[in-house]
């Protein structure tokens, strides 16, 4: 039997909404900012929400090493692709020219301190 709660039309939205964002980025694909590589955080990704690994780009880089050509692997103008910046591993050299590439270009831009959080802050960004 169902509550009440359930059949409010604003929660069954608000879910409606965050079911349809997180099931879109299998389609639109994760660019990760920061930090190694992770196969935990790609198994989860693929398992929770069908992301697979080649969907998933991962520039890496550390806080004392930024990486390079940042301008060139980050989403087109309008581009529906999301960018998880892992704020932890990165230092402001690359944080404030990513955060103003992602204005300049209206990309989704999802920041997370590590990259183990990164379901949480999508849960988050999704609403």
């Amino acid at each position: 039997m169902l509550a009440k709660t359930d059949c409010n039309p604003m929660v069954f939205a608000t879910t409606l909404k965050k079911f349809d964002f997180l099931a879109s980025l299998r389609d639109v694909g994760i660019t990760f900012i920061g930090g190694k590589r992770d196969p935990d955080v790609l198994k989860t990704l693929s398992s929770l929400l069908g992301v697979t690994p080649r969907d998933v780009r991962w520039i890496e880089s550390e806080k004392n090493k930024s990486p390079t050509n940042i301008d060139a692997t980050l989403p087109d103008k309008d581009s529906k692709r999301v960018v998880v910046m892992v704020t932890g591993a990165i230092g402001h050299s690359t944080s404030i020219p990513t955060k103003a590439l992602a204005k300049k270009r209206n990309f989704r831009l999802i920041e997370t301190e590590q990259a183990r959080h990164t379901m949480v802050a999508l849960q988050e960004f999704a609403g």
